[in-house]
């Protein structure tokens, strides 16, 4: 099989599995069928192709090429390794499919109890929910389990030791490097943090921080004061208009469709598909109403417009092929985190001067909360791949670590179903912190308004362009500024103090 060849099945496998799970997740078909795809691909993924491949990069010098090589070795590995893990994955969600808590009198499928808890006024009932929620998790784990064990053999027969091991040489990055570079992060705001998030807390449940479970974050992350500024029927329209404002209508990129219905069995939470990009980008989304809804949809319109405006005279390693996620996290935390700006709530939500203040610090806190937990799940994630079989010894650590740095009580039975396959936390946190970094040289050159100036989403598109050829860190420093440099993203905490008032 020639190189061109081996690209071209691999663009074709990772379009159907992209397709089975967006039907199945839009509530389009009952289950994906992601074993049968899979059999169609046989001799792409044998032992004969992988060697093949890693002939063709030993003898490949030039270093873009080599890249792209690469990146299609890392995909055809990842292919066999789902030949052992995806029967599993189907299994979880035909198993998850049929899981429904009747907790509180309700009938509750289990993939809606979290949205179910978050609107859920009464205090009592959150927590009840929330146990039925890991009572149900746990009648996942076994499978869950199996999953994690069967990617790690399949991993070890190419010589990678841990998922670690594997993650790092594709991404090209020491995960420990990495992890130090959060220190500052959590250490400049950590009394910050304690201080508004106990005030916040207090004032809403009666309860310190330290002293209320993770189904409360959960409300008070739903942010159902500042409901009745974003009404479900008018997400859409609100959303679409804020990209507008930046030079990026969605009437201009007709590739990117949107499926807002709330039909049955449609997962709630929001995602974005590129199967072929530029040609076909998809954004699926459940309108609830509020903050999470136009949260939910700035997130995954950051990363439709990312793949629409991708060049599509790239080779197809640099179009659908990354290296990791954390490029992509970028715009789509960059546009996520607009609604953290009063300016923006102001002038583009027309939400009252009074009002955005405080949905802005509000938005801004929440953020701060889940900077924490994704540190949280990184360090614990990395201390899990150490040991990924002593199921005693991680519960007990996942509770810890997330109750250490959140404050609030995680049920230990979440231990395996809350974690990022592929380090997908690190990700979202380089990205979290690159995003700061674009977002503070958009203030210097286009305004502190910048998000109402066409001529930044002129430049967003240039940066859009590059597809996946690079990464977060090479974007920053085209920027002229440092890697993981952790300043940006901790002066915009300042604007917590808000709450305080």
């Amino acid at each position: 099989m020639t190189y061109e060849e081996i690209l071209k099945q691999l663009e074709e496998y990772r379009a159907a599995l992209a397709s089975e799970d967006r039907l199945a997740r839009a509530g389009l078909k009952a289950r994906p069928a992601f074993v049968s795809v899979r059999e169609r691909f046989t001799e792409l993924f044998s032992q004969e192709t992988i060697v093949t491949l890693r002939g063709l990069i030993e003898r490949t010098a030039q270093p873009k090429k080599r890249d792209q090589m690469e990146r299609s070795l890392f995909a055809l590995l990842e292919g066999v390794v789902e030949s052992e893990t995806l029967p599993i994955e189907e299994k979880i969600l035909q198993k998850a499919a049929g899981l429904e808590t009747g907790a509180n009198g309700l009938k509750i499928p289990y993939y809606d109890i979290a949205s179910v808890i978050a609107q859920e006024d009464d205090f009592e009932k959150r927590n009840a929910l929330r146990a039925a929620q890991a009572a149900l998790a746990e009648e996942l784990t076994p499978l869950r389990v199996d999953l994690e064990h069967a990617a790690r053999q399949a991993l070890a027969k190419f010589g990678f030791g841990t998922a670690r091991e594997y993650s790092e040489a594709k991404k090209r990055l020491r995960y420990e490097t990495f992890l130090q570079k959060t220190i500052p992060l959590l250490q400049e705001t950590t009394g910050m943090y304690r201080r508004v998030m106990s005030d916040v807390l207090r004032r809403a449940y009666g309860k310190e921080l330290g002293d209320i479970g993770s189904a409360h974050a959960l409300h008070w992350r739903a942010g159902n004061e500042f409901a009745h500024l974003f009404p479900p029927e008018k997400l859409i329209p609100l959303c679409s208009g804020a990209f507008a404002t930046i030079g990026l209508p969605f009437e201009q990129a007709p590739q990117i469709r949107i499926d807002a219905e709330a039909r049955p069995g449609k997962h709630p939470r929001a995602c974005c598909y590129a199967p072929h990009a530029p040609e076909e980008v998809h954004i699926i989304i459940k309108p609830q109403g509020g903050y999470e809804d136009v949260r939910g949809l700035l997130h995954e319109g950051g990363h439709a417009f990312h793949f629409a405006y991708t060049d599509p005279s790239l080779p197809y390693e640099w179009r659908g092929m990354p290296r990791s996620h954390a490029l992509s996290e970028t715009f789509a935390a960059l546009i996520e985190h607009l609604p953290e700006n009063p300016l923006w709530l102001e002038h583009v939500m027309r939400v009252p001067k009074a009002a955005a203040d405080r949905a802005g610090a509000w938005a801004l806190l929440g953020n701060l909360f889940m900077l924490r937990r994704y540190v949280a799940k990184f360090s614990y994630e990395l201390a899990f791949d150490e040991k990924p079989y002593d199921i005693a010894r991680n519960k007990e650590l996942y509770a810890k670590t997330l109750r250490d740095l959140t404050g609030f009580s995680y049920e230990p039975e979440f231990w395996i179903e809350d974690m990022d396959s592929g380090f997908y936390s690190a990700d979202y946190l380089r990205a979290w912190i690159a995003s700061s970094q674009l977002e503070e040289h958009l203030v210097r050159t286009f305004g502190d308004r910048w998000f109402l100036k066409r001529d930044a989403g002129a430049f967003l598109k240039e940066l859009f362009a590059k597809g996946v050829s690079w990464d977060a860190e090479e974007l920053v420093q085209s920027l002229g500024m440092t890697a993981w440099d952790p300043l940006p993203l901790i002066r915009k905490f300042d604007g917590i103090s808000r709450l305080l008032r």
